[in-house]
């Protein structure tokens, strides 16, 4: 899990390996158990915690340089802004807001790799 691709397919197989073994040894009644799958689940928990960080500091530095033109893995879609001007009034396409959402929904479906693990 510390070394596959950031991606949803290649964690849950390693996941469900895991919990295969994890319930097969459970099935023939392993002593000590449970001590031993508290210490996978935060071993488990650690690597996903930094697979976290690794994604968000990869997403971060694709976000700041965005605006190079370098093409990314994470962010695939371009996002321009425009600034209308009509009528004497200034207005921006799409809306801040509305741009906003945009770039916290990319982010928020990248963290769910790891988070909705």
């Amino acid at each position: 899990m510390a070394t596959c691709p950031i991606q949803r397919e290649p964690l849950q197989a390693r996941l469900t390996e895991i919990q295969r073994i994890v319930d097969e040894l459970n099935f023939n009644e392993f002593s000590n158990l449970s001590q031993w799958v508290e210490d996978l689940d935060e071993r488990i928990r650690a690597i996903l915690i930094s697979r976290l960080e690794e994604l968000l500091t990869a997403w971060t530095t694709e976000f700041t340089r965005y605006n190079d033109g370098a093409g990314g893995k994470l962010i695939t879609y371009k996002t321009v802004l425009e600034v209308k001007i009509q009528n004497q009034m200034i207005t921006l396409e799409p809306p801040i807001a509305e741009a906003r959402a945009y770039w916290y929904r990319q982010l928020h479906e990248q963290m769910e790799i790891v988070c909705g693990l």
